[in-house]
């Protein structure tokens, strides 16, 4: 844990409004919903209001504006309670909102952070694929572009958030298995064109139902893309 010495005021704070929440609503549920393998969707609807699924997103975004290191207090007062809570909220920020903020252009951010970070859509990140497992380097999944939009074709699987998630970055190879990477935020409406989703349990205990995709033609985004070297992208889902 982080020491209270460490903290100025408003991260003490920030730490014990997280605090308590976690204490209120995340605790008291943890072990259900790791019996019955539930998304605990209605606790993070509440973190929305809060600011919570926004904590490092700049406000003109509609985030909380903090620093990283209340993003970090946040995760480790709700993981004290349930780590996979506070999983679904690292993936919500780390491997989707910020990517798109960091990486996106103008106009994608404007389309997707807001919303991600006001806690109106849950993110996901989709890297993980049967014969790739999360060496982003062996990704399979193509992306080709189709005048303004990009056309997906692949699979994912084990995607944390993925039952529940209205925004997804995908990862995907724009040209050979030699060529470059890319990762692009696409919409749940359109991603599920011509997919074919089957529930998915995780063997580590957790309780987080996740789905894989296998689809021919998926459309994704429209605007350029977010590349990155054969073996640069990093994370998983």
């Amino acid at each position: 844990m982080t020491l209270a010495t460490d903290l100025n005021e408003e991260q003490a704070l920030f730490r014990d409004m997280v605090r308590d929440f976690a204490r209120e609503e995340v605790g008291p549920i943890a072990s259900q919903i790791d019996e019955e393998a539930r998304f605990p969707a209605e606790t993070l609807a509440k973190m929305g209001p809060l600011g919570l699924l926004g904590i490092p997103i700049p406000e003109e975004y509609e985030g909380a504006g903090a620093d990283l290191l209340s993003y970090q207090i946040a995760l480790e007062e709700i993981a004290y309670h349930c780590a996979s809570t506070a999983l679904s909220l690292a993936a919500h920020t780390s491997l989707c909102t910020l990517p798109i903020l960091a990486f996106g252009n103008e106009d994608q951010k404007k389309r997707y952070v807001p919303d991600l970070a006001s806690g109106r859509k849950l993110g996901a990140f989709g890297l993980t694929e049967s014969q790739a497992g999360s060496d982003a380097g062996a990704t399979r999944t193509r992306a080709v572009r189709d005048g303004k939009t990009w056309i997906l074709n692949g699979s994912k699987a084990y995607i944390t958030n993925a039952s529940h998630a209205a925004t997804f970055v995908v990862t995907a190879r724009t040209s050979g298995r030699a060529g470059r990477l890319a990762s692009a935020p696409s919409s749940s409406r359109a991603a599920s064109r011509g997919s074919r989703w089957a529930r998915r349990r995780t063997s580590s205990g957790t309780a987080r139902p996740t789905r894989r995709r296998s689809s021919s033609r998926t459309a994704a985004c429209p605007g350029r893309t977010s590349s990155a070297r054969r073996g640069r992208a990093s994370g998983t889902s």
